[in-house]
């Protein structure tokens, strides 16, 4: 099942039947062209990385930043990221961050003990 299907039956789904009674052929299909252009046309553009382990989860997504700069700082100020419940985190992304900086100077080492011995 594609996700514009998913979105479109989601939607429909939470939309209260009264109101969605009084649509038009042509609105309903209006709004079926929106959600199939938000889901489609973006998604490409993102990434989104999710690891699941035993009694939590990880999600890490990247991409454009399409926010406007009030909505940002509106963000920034309810979520810090500097906070309790983001430390786990940090100090996963830090520990992994030394972990390869040791590995790779540590392959630097051998290579350089191999190349000049």
């Amino acid at each position: 099942m594609s996700e514009v299907c998913v979105a479109s039956d989601r939607f429909w789904r939470e939309f209260r039947s009264d109101v969605a009674g009084t649509l038009t052929d042509e609105q309903r299909g209006e709004i079926e062209r929106c959600l199939g252009q938000s889901t489609g046309s973006g998604s490409s553009a993102l990434g989104d990385l999710r690891l699941s382990f035993k009694w939590f989860f990880v999600r890490l997504a990247w991409g454009p930043e399409k926010r406007n700069s009030e909505r940002i700082k509106q963000d920034q100020k309810s979520h810090p990221v500097m906070s309790r419940r983001n430390a786990p985190m940090l100090a996963s992304l830090l520990a992994g961050y030394m972990a390869l900086s040791y590995v790779v100077v540590g392959l630097a080492v051998l290579l350089l003990a191999y190349f000049i011995s």
